[in-house]
């Protein structure tokens, strides 16, 4: 059994690493059910690249098709792409690979025990079996008292009219933390998928300490980006939450408590701290301070909802006396206000982060490329000079021995068309790699022209910047000095090695981490054309 011709040309048009994954099969028992789960891992970054969790057994056609998902469409943290090597731990799996990704050049071997896989395999299936033994997300004795109070909340809808940048304080003695930071959230990307809910911030510091990242992450902007804090970081934060999202008609009568505009919606819980992550359930104090706050975040909207009208923001303290669900001779008293000079700081801060990201115009290179990390001595270098049709000369370090340079291979048209409107732009200002810290998000590889657009080069996953660790070391040896190189040549002996003559264009540039810069005037560097 063989891939069909079209499936194989698609990719080996992937780019290829020199990374080893691991893959393989588990049968699971959770709760006297059996389900079997699949998975692709990336040894080198450690990551998950494709799994899936069945109910009947793997077969060897279904783990080759999840394997074709762990290179084309892999788990978000990772970028697409084919690696060197493959492990399988089952020997018949390896001779029915071998003969299949022979023509996608890479290696399938054997080994009995392979840890990495065992570990994930362990940790699945205690996943599983905590899955099946789920933990109540509300104390028994708050079990029937919330419903009626979300339903109450919600049906307020405060988070669509304070929507992520109007908080409201609420302040009571006898808390752990006497203040409360309230975040609304809003997502709706349609009528029919919507997801609401509220933040609760243990302390004012708390607040500022996520606004502050929330400010301070490195992104590039995009449009579609409504997630605002969506953020992996979350497991920093120190917080409440309180989340609503549409249930389809089958879960509502399992899970959802209650409808809203005809719609059945189900909430979750969870309380986040940097030292224990996220938890997924509500000890009876925290139940009952939520509900508290609920009560007090409905009196408060019935008294005053009305002033915030138009987007409107009114200094408003408005002391209330609680009484407790469970304890008929016990009350709290919690005072709810806005805060004008809070919303002010963090419309400052907004307004700097929206400038930060100002609209950027980021072109994309063509679809069918290879982005090639090489090094170029300085004889190879004298001769790629002479060789291009296009040249922009640039510092290059007097003591270089292996000169780093990025080649963009494609089809020879689309290099052309590359290289002319590189030089329609004024050349290549510089390279940058925007990252995102030490986090496992993906890194883009940007360069920008001389008319202050961006072309997208490549996406870089967290364990392929680790590999190119020596092509990066070598650009920070020569204080950013790299190359950029234009190539046709996407088929037979040249594929990923691109000869002098299928090399089109050449440009002598920087490469600045994390560097965007929007505000320097466009200044064309003299692009030399040699044919």
């Amino acid at each position: 059994m063989t891939l069909p011709a079209a499936t194989c040309r698609r990719l080996l048009n992937l780019p290829q690493f020199p990374t080893v994954w691991v893959g393989g099969v588990c049968a699971f028992v959770a709760d006297d059910t059996e389900a079997y789960c699949g998975a692709w891992l990336d040894a080198n970054s450690q990551s998950v690249r494709s799994m899936e969790v069945v109910e009947h057994p793997f077969s060897k056609q279904q783990l080759m098709r999840l394997l074709v998902q762990a290179m084309e469409h892999p788990h978000p943290k990772n970028s697409p792409c084919r690696p060197q090597t493959i492990i399988v731990n089952d020997l018949e799996l390896q001779f029915f690979l071998r003969g299949i990704l022979l023509p996608l050049e890479i290696e399938v071997q054997y080994s009995k025990d392979i840890p990495l896989l065992q570990e994930f395999f362990a940790f699945m299936e205690s996943e599983l079996i905590d899955e099946a033994e789920e933990q109540d997300v509300l104390p028994p004795e708050y079990a029937e008292l919330f419903p009626p109070k979300v339903k109450a909340f919600a049906e307020l809808d405060l988070c669509q009219h304070l929507c992520n940048m109007q908080p409201l304080k609420l302040y009571c003695e006898s808390w752990e933390s006497p203040t409360l930071v309230a975040l609304f959230i809003n997502r709706e990307s349609d009528s029919m998928n919507r997801e609401f809910g509220v933040m609760l911030y243990r302390g004012e510091s708390a607040f500022w300490d996520f606004w502050q990242r929330a400010m301070t992450e490195p992104a590039v902007a995009e449009e579609d980006d409504d997630d605002e804090y969506d953020d992996p970081s979350l497991l920093d934060q120190d917080c409440l939450l309180l989340n609503f999202e549409v249930a389809d008609t089958v879960d509502a009568l399992d899970h959802a408590f209650f409808q809203l505009k005809g719609q059945y919606y189900m909430f979750d819980v969870g309380v986040v701290h940097p030292l224990e992550g996220v938890r997924h359930f509500f000890a009876p104090e925290e139940a009952e301070m939520v509900y508290v706050v609920l009560d007090a975040l409905i009196q408060f909207w019935q008294r005053h909802g009305k002033k915030f009208r138009r987007n409107a923001y009114p200094s408003i303290e408005m002391p209330l006396t609680i009484s407790s669900p469970l304890h008929s001779a016990l009350s709290y008293q919690v005072q709810v206000s806005t805060d004008p000079d809070l919303l002010e700081q963090m419309q400052q801060d907004m307004a700097a982060k929206e400038q930060e990201l100002a609209p950027v115009e980021i072109k994309t290179i063509p679809a069918d490329f290879y982005t090639l990390f090489r090094f170029e001595t300085p004889e190879s270098l004298t001769e790629l000079r002479q060789a291009v049709s296009y040249y922009q000369s640039g510092t290059v370090p007097a003591t270089v021995e292996r000169y780093p340079i990025l080649i963009i291979q494609t089809t020879k048209p689309q290099a052309l068309a590359i290289a002319t409107a590189l030089a329609a732009e004024g050349g290549v200002h510089h390279l940058t790699l925007v990252s995102h810290g030490d986090r496992s998000f993906d890194s883009l590889v940007l360069l920008q022209t001389n008319a202050n657009h961006f072309w997208m080069c490549q996406t870089l996953s967290s364990g392929e910047v680790a590999e190119l660790d020596e092509w990066f070391r070598a650009i920070a040896k020569g204080k950013g000095a790299c190359g950029l190189a234009i190539a046709y040549g996407m088929s037979g002996k040249t594929l990923r090695h691109p000869t002098l003559k299928q090399m089109v264009g050449f440009y002598e540039v920087f490469l600045q981490p994390n560097h965007i810069d929007r505000d320097r005037p466009p200044t064309p560097q003299p692009i030399e054309r040699r044919k």
